[in-house]
């Protein structure tokens, strides 16, 4: 019995830890928070307009592009 109180102690630890983690979400990208580009990216990936998916994120192309390569000016 001392083994599973032991197992259970261990697990226990281990879910608050990840827990912890969990809630550490990346800032906002021009506005986008982390779980509306994940919904996003959801929806290009079921072959949604792009054009669509960028409009319900207030975002245009130009802001994409310079999300994922910024010029050495925005730093």
């Amino acid at each position: 019995m001392n083994a599973l109180k032991s197992l259970m102690l261990a697990a226990t630890l281990f879910l608050c830890a990840t827990a912890g983690r969990a809630q550490e979400v990346p800032k906002p990208v021009h506005g986008v928070t982390f779980e509306e580009w994940a919904a996003a990216a959801a929806r290009l990936a079921d072959s949604r307009d792009k054009s669509e998916v960028l409009k319900t994120l207030s975002i245009d192309d130009a802001t994409v592009v310079n999300a994922h390569h910024p010029s050495i000016h925005d730093y």
